[in-house]
């Protein structure tokens, strides 16, 4: 009775049809929380939208992109997330009260992207309230149909300050090769529905961007692909975008999603083909 409902801020996999934007921004929470699509859409004159899901990386968000298809025109441009966090392997469920709406019967078709993470059950497909088990919180909110869904066309941020912990001087973060292989099927669909796809990496801080390893190898692996990939780290003046703009060293804060919009109306001609970079 319940199921339109929305109880949280990524239960949206049910409500992914006549949204039809021109610009797909799709990747885990360093999309939601960088890419404006309204600044996006003032901007270029393009409807945007971030197609997201916390935490998760390529794999999962492969089968959000196919979903969103099913129901949507395709877009004209598809701006893909590509950083260690979205090209890595999960092995546990993270953020599972998040699926429970789904699991039961498969009704969005997502069981086979969740079936291969630790703390999924086959059990679960066919028994209403297994499901539930340990998220009593969640079976109340979806039998009592609360409401909790916050962003807007996909996007929400925060105003929180810095309150990031320093890094460990031997942190290192780097991407999984084996993970590479979806971001060629993401490409492959794209070209199968005309849709232009770039690549990109948002902004971390600085100490944390230079921890990374297999920069060279994966930009050589896109440039082999031929898909195009934007680095705004690179863009980025270090001197101005200090650690105030974020709240942690993956995500920026509303300050630090104003200066973002900057960056992209100065760098616009690098997503948008024919675009025209503000000076």
């Amino acid at each position: 009775m319940n199921y339109s409902k929305a109880a949280h801020n990524f239960e949206d996999w049910h409500r992914l049809e006549n949204i039809d934007a021109e610009v797909i921004f799709v990747g885990n929470s360093r999309t939601w929380v960088h890419f404006d699509p309204m600044h996006f859409e003032k901007v270029t004159g393009l409807s945007s939208y971030c197609l997201a899901e916390d935490g998760y990386g390529i794999p999962l968000l492969y089968g959000k992109v196919v979903k969103y298809l099913e129901s949507n025109n395709p877009p004209r441009y598809l701006i893909l997330q590509v950083d260690p966090s979205m090209v890595r392997r999960r092995e546990n469920i993270y953020n599972k009260d998040t699926f429970l709406k789904y699991i039961f019967l498969d009704r969005e078709s997502i069981n086979s992207y969740l079936s291969g993470y630790n703390g999924f059950s086959r059990l679960e497909v066919f028994t209403p309230l297994l499901r539930y088990k340990g998220y009593f919180d969640v079976f109340l909110k979806h039998l009592l149909g609360i409401e909790k869904y916050n962003r807007v066309r996909g996007f929400n941020n925060t105003k929180e300050v810095w309150g990031g912990e320093e890094l460990r001087e031997d942190r290192t973060w780097d991407y999984d090769s084996r993970e590479y292989g979806y971001i060629d099927r993401i490409r492959k669909l794209c070209e199968s529905k005309g849709i232009i796809l770039k690549s990109h990496f948002p902004p971390l801080t600085k100490e944390l961007y230079e921890s990374i390893a297999g920069k060279d190898d994966i930009e050589s692996y896109l440039a082999r692909i031929g898909v195009e990939y934007i680095d705004w780290n690179k863009l980025m003046d270090r001197n101005t975008f200090s650690k105030r703009y974020f709240h942690n060293h993956l995500h920026l804060n509303s300050h630090g999603v104003q200066k973002m919009n900057d960056l992209i109306d100065k760098h616009i001609g690098l997503i948008i083909e024919h675009a025209v970079a503000k000076s």
